[in-house]
């Protein structure tokens, strides 16, 4: 888990580090991830280094922005040295074509028999830059759903226009979990 900084004022310190490589593309039959095959891309959160193991989707959103849901959430999944991990989920709304998400559209798997190749893509082309960010010691999404993840959700939505959404929708439609209470946890908004 991540720690406020230790001066005790709620903020964090995120350095993401992204360059262009190449990802496996699997049909999982809960949703379609793109698996780093390299260790290049990182994310600093308070002076600790997460790598990028993944980025996967689901639709519609499982997080809401005052209680509104989102056709699609983007999840990119990270771990450090110590098996802790930090997923930055990023929003999608319907609106403008997104020319760098549908680099990731072609070819996809559609069942688990079939593999493909993501190659020299950047995964800060699909992040909203200048975005604040929700910050929160929240779980694992999928089961076993158990307690370790620092997430990381940008307030600023990306865009995608209705095909788009659409050739995601048609793989896996539902394929989020339910909104989950908030429970004690506390929420920082990282500028």
């Amino acid at each position: 888990m991540v720690k406020p900084r230790p001066d005790g004022d709620g903020n964090f310190n995120l350095a993401p580090n992204y360059t262009a490589s190449d990802f496996e593309v699997v049909n999982n039959g809960h949703t379609i991830s793109f698996n780093a095959k390299d260790d290049k891309n990182t994310l600093n959160v308070n002076g600790v280094d997460y790598k990028l193991l993944q980025f996967h989707y689901h639709v519609p959103s499982e997080h809401t922005v005052m209680n509104a849901f989102y056709p699609l959430e983007i999840h990119f999944v990270h771990q450090n040295a110590n098996g802790g991990l930090a997923v930055i989920g990023v929003l999608v709304e319907k609106g403008a074509t997104n020319i760098n998400l549908g680099k990731i559209l072609t070819d996809l798997p559609k069942d688990g028999k079939y593999t493909g190749t993501l190659s020299f893509f950047n995964i800060a082309t699909i992040m909203p830059t200048n975005s604040p960010t929700y910050a929160y010691n929240g779980s694992l999404t999928t089961p076993p759903c158990s307690e370790q993840v620092q997430w990381l959700l940008q307030a600023k939505p990306i865009t995608a226009d209705s095909e788009q959404l659409n050739t995601l929708a048609k793989l896996y439609n539902g394929n989020n979990r339910p909104v989950q209470p908030q429970g004690d946890r506390t929420v920082h908004i990282v500028e």
